[in-house]
């Protein structure tokens, strides 16, 4: 007699206890059936790791939620350019004022995608409050790996390179509420090991938005608009200083959305 098979898209073991993971507070039943998609050893999606293929579920994944995420975008960058252009402090000053807004919106965005890939609607509310809740282990996280980083890079730049590109996992270990700031480090080194020539491909196909944003910032700020608006040393219009940091928070969203493809294309199967 033919052994009966085990219907498709059965439940697979719960993940891990600990802190729940920001798709199981928004929806559990959901993130339950999503955990039972099948994954080869080591955790990985059964899906090819090639550079263009992850820039393209990234690139698609930025369109999907772009409705959801240019809101929290906007507004943060118009908060930021209010400050920057509304008081005395100096750029450098409110970019450490900034700080925290910064890593909120960077958890509420990780937050969306990782709902969003997981089957979820995405919504804007559970994404904020999941990004003020990661807030200290993002900083913690954030600061430690752009530290190490750069210790890397001053030793040599190809291994500083390669060290940035196993802490991709970082931020969406931290948001997911899977390890804490310290631990992702950690972790994210170990499932990133073996991927990382794919991901670097990747990185160059999402990144370049960010390489034209340091463009624009050099023009307004640099020689060429001092030749435009007349006087050396005159300042940037105060509306186009607002606009530009307005805009700002965009183009990184390619990128941040790839992190959110590789940690989902990396999570255990059952997590």
């Amino acid at each position: 007699m033919a052994r009966r098979r085990k219907p498709r898209g059965a439940l697979a073991a719960p993940s891990t206890p600990g802190r729940p993971r920001v798709a199981d507070k928004l929806r559990p039943a959901r993130r339950a059936a999503s955990a039972a998609q099948a994954s080869p050893p080591g955790g990985a999606r059964a899906t090819p790791w090639r550079a263009r293929t992850l820039a393209a579920e990234a690139w698609s994944l930025t369109a999907r939620t772009s409705s959801r995420t240019a809101p929290i975008v906007v507004v943060s960058g118009l908060l930021c350019g209010a400050l920057l252009v509304g008081t005395d402090l100096s750029r450098q000053m409110v970019a450490v004022v900034w700080l925290l807004p910064t890593y909120v919106v960077l958890g509420a965005v990780l937050a969306l995608a990782i709902d969003t890939l997981d089957g979820g609607a995405g919504r804007i509310g559970p994404a904020l409050r999941a990004g003020i809740g990661s807030v200290l282990g993002l900083v913690v996280a954030g600061l430690f790996s752009q530290l190490a980083i750069l210790i890397f890079l001053l030793l040599l730049v190809i291994p500083g390179v390669l060290r940035y590109l196993s802490y991709l996992l970082v931020y969406p270990l931290v948001v997911s509420g899977e390890s804490g700031g310290f631990d992702a480090l950690r972790l994210s080194a170990e499932r990133m090991r073996g991927r990382r020539a794919a991901a670097g491909g990747a990185v160059l196909l999402t990144g370049w938005p960010m390489l034209l944003a340091m463009g624009i910032d050099w023009v307004v700020y640099g020689d060429p608009l001092v030749s435009l608006l007349g006087t050396e040393g005159a300042p940037a219009p105060a509306w186009l200083e607002v606009l530009l940091t307005a805009m700002a928070g965009f183009f990184p969203l390619p990128l941040t959305m790839l992190t959110a493809v590789l940690y989902h294309r990396t999570a255990p199967a059952g997590a």
